[in-house]
């Protein structure tokens, strides 16, 4: 028969394990929230050629812009 003392103990431990497990399932889950953030997130290389496209398209309605005004002066 087990004394309270190793009941307490066993309680204890098997707390400590069922803790564990549903910490190490939390990190699982974590690492693969990560990688999938990972392989839809936007490349340091796509972010730049969407900067470009997005400079050249302010440059062209700058023109457009300009272009207007001019005409509305004439």
């Amino acid at each position: 028969m087990l004394s309270k003392q190793d009941v307490r103990i066993k309680h204890l431990a098997t707390s400590v394990t069922g803790l564990a497990t549903k910490v190490e399932k939390g990190f699982a889950a974590v690492a693969e929230d990560i990688a999938a953030i990972r392989s839809e997130m936007a490349t340091k290389e796509q972010l730049f050629g969407l900067q470009t496209q997005v400079s050249a398209i302010e440059a062209q309605l700058r023109e457009t812009r300009i272009e207007t005004r001019l005409g509305n002066l004439e």
